[in-house]
């Protein structure tokens, strides 16, 4: 009896090593006169290089057995996000006639491109009376996934990061060792994501012998064969079906976005295809470490900073008595903010200038109701810097710039027409 309940518990190690790779699919991301002018600017991941991680930590255990598993993914993020110019709207006439200078981010957003080398490693162990058995199995290399952008309905607000690829990308190998009262069994085990695996084993102790296993297209088949101090020979075969896993190109892990700046974005991991496997395995999930972040190699936080410095400057005090002072006061802010913009900005610099953005809006709108209330409807002077307060709101989004108040006035001031009306489904007031 002592004999067979040894071979049986043998055939259990066997089960259990390759098993821990049957149950995923790898084998085992205003001031008042400016009140509806500024637009609400995108602070979506700027176009550049970004680079980053991921971390993946959780716990399986089996119901009714002492078998706990501790498995880590670790995922080496690289995305590429390209420009995408939205050239109907740059060669936009201005209310001069000449072309509108763009002075924000494309509303369009950047293509999305990437890949990210993922690894993974695991322990289990499971005590037992009479049975101690640790396993131990890594990724030979890193599998190396490509991402995908999951965007909202409206295809513009980044929501997650698919890493797309299939299980057998994943290969594994690892040790075993298992020990009970009447001797020590080792070996290897060699795995490939979802499609199939070996176990090779020797037996040491009142036993001497191997414990072998293969896994492919769904069924496992252990053998041992041993014998005892007696001479005796002993064998044991068992073949089990666990069930086979797709091959098929799909999202295996999702980096959910939590946290998202121009030049920062991070937030969680998840991953459905690998809760879906644990489920079905009959096992439990306990979640330990779950996050993800990446950096745009453009970042420059001392620009950030400057940003916010100017954005927080008091706005200066415009009056419609004084429009020519408005006018004045309004080149220094422009002058101010243009050393921040420069004249060929990328991407990344437009987002991270989005409070000085606001900030120039904002007192553009003041001086160009200032000069509106200020001068009379036919003052020959005041009409080139009516049509260049207009074109600066403009060139910040046609949206915010058909909607703003002042500007509406000022255009019916010199063309003696209306605009049309905004689309309320494209912006809303800012503040």
């Amino acid at each position: 009896m002592m004999t067979k309940l040894r071979l049986g518990l043998l055939g259990a190690v066997v089960l259990v090593a390759l098993g821990a790779f049957s149950v995923s699919p790898v084998a085992t991301c205003a001031a008042q006169g400016g009140s509806g002018c500024v637009p609400n600017f995108s602070q979506e991941p700027a176009a550049g290089s970004w680079r980053g991680n991921f971390s993946f930590d959780y716990k399986m255990t089996v119901p009714d057995t002492p078998a706990a598993f501790s498995l880590a993914w670790r995922g080496d993020v690289a995305i590429a996000l390209t420009e995408n110019r939205d050239e109907q709207a740059r060669r936009r006439l201005g209310v001069d006639g000449t072309p509108v200078q763009r002075l924000s981010r494309d509303e369009t957003p950047p293509v999305f491109a990437g890949r990210t080398d993922v690894t993974m490693a695991m322990n289990m162990v499971m005590s037992d009376p009479g049975l101690d058995l640790t396993q131990n199995a890594a990724t030979k290399k890193a599998a190396s996934l490509g991402a995908a952008a999951e965007r909202d309905r409206d295809g513009k607000k980044l929501v997650s990061v698919a890493l797309l690829g299939r299980p057998q990308q994943f290969q594994f190998a690892g040790a075993f060792t298992a020990r009970d009262d009447s001797g020590v069994t080792t070996g290897e085990v060699n795995a490939v994501g979802g499609q199939g695996g070996s176990v090779r084993g020797t037996v040491e102790g009142d036993l001497r012998g191997i414990v072998n296993a293969d896994l492919q297209n769904g069924q496992l088949d252990s053998h041992v064969d041993v014998v005892d101090r007696r001479g005796e020979r002993r064998t044991a075969d068992n073949s089990t079906q666990v069930g086979t896993v797709s091959q098929q190109r799909r999202p295996l892990f999702r980096l959910i976005v939590e946290t998202k700046e121009c030049g920062k974005i991070g937030g969680h991991v998840e991953s459905d295809e690998l809760m879906n496997e644990i489920r079905a395995g009959g096992m439990v999930f306990v979640p330990v470490r779950s996050e993800w972040h990446a950096t745009l190699a453009e970042r420059d936080e001392q620009l950030e900073q400057s940003a916010e410095r100017y954005a927080k400057e008091p706005i200066p005090a415009m009056s419609s008595r004084d429009p020519e002072a408005a006018w004045t006061s309004w080149q220094r802010a422009w002058t101010e903010y243009f050393a921040l913009r420069g004249a060929d900005p990328s991407d990344y610099r437009l987002c991270a200038l989005k409070p000085a953005h606001e900030r120039i809006v904002e007192v553009t709108a003041l001086a160009l109701r200032a000069l509106l209330d200020g001068t009379a409807k036919g003052d020959a002077a005041a009409k080139p810097r009516l049509g260049r307060l207009m074109s600066v709101i403009e060139g910040f989004g046609r949206e915010a710039y058909l909607a703003c108040p002042a500007v509406r006035e000022a255009y019916e001031r010199l063309f003696g027409a209306s605009l049309p009306q905004a689309s309320t489904s494209h912006h809303q007031p800012h503040g």
